[in-house]
């Protein structure tokens, strides 16, 4: 990858990422697939947490349910 490139990249992801943390484009990889599977379970599971009211842990209880929320958070994942 061309260092002008690099450079653009690693100055978009900001302050927040440390500096020796991401040296290639496989650990800016990681780094991102890490970020995206935070923001979809975080978004998905606090939706349907307040979608669902009190009773959601019976839900997560259900194995067919259970199933369709692993299958939506695949998805999430990669739109995210």
């Amino acid at each position: 990858m061309p260092q002008r490139l690099w450079r653009r990249i690693m100055a978009r992801l900001g302050p927040g990422v440390p500096r020796g943390a991401i040296r290639d484009a496989e650990a800016l990889g990681r780094a991102v697939h890490g970020t995206a599977a935070l923001v979809a379970q975080t978004v998905l599971y606090g939706y349907l947490k307040a979608r669902m009211g009190t009773q959601f842990r019976t839900w997560f209880e259900d194995e067919r349910y259970a199933h369709e929320i692993t299958q939506a958070r695949a998805r999430l994942h990669v739109a995210c």
